[in-house]
């Protein structure tokens, strides 16, 4: 499988980026998955640890985004 990155916030209209990236996790499961939000890491924390999910707080750092999609 080629080196494919899913990003997405969390925060979502209609869903949340949790909820699609356990939904990605169930389908792809090579497939990293980064969330980016604003809310605390404490308070994602323990949904982060147990799904092994990235975390990307915001504001985001763009040049550490770069090494993350590695541009």
């Amino acid at each position: 499988h080629k080196n494919v990155k899913v990003i997405t916030d969390i925060n979502m209209p209609d869903t949340n980026g949790i909820v699609l990236a356990a939904k990605i996790r169930e389908t792809y499961p090579w497939i990293e998955v980064y969330l980016v939000s604003a809310y605390s890491i404490k308070d994602v924390q323990s949904i982060i640890n147990f799904e092994k999910f990235q975390y990307i707080p915001k504001p985001i750092n763009f040049n550490e985004l770069k090494k993350i999609i590695k541009l």
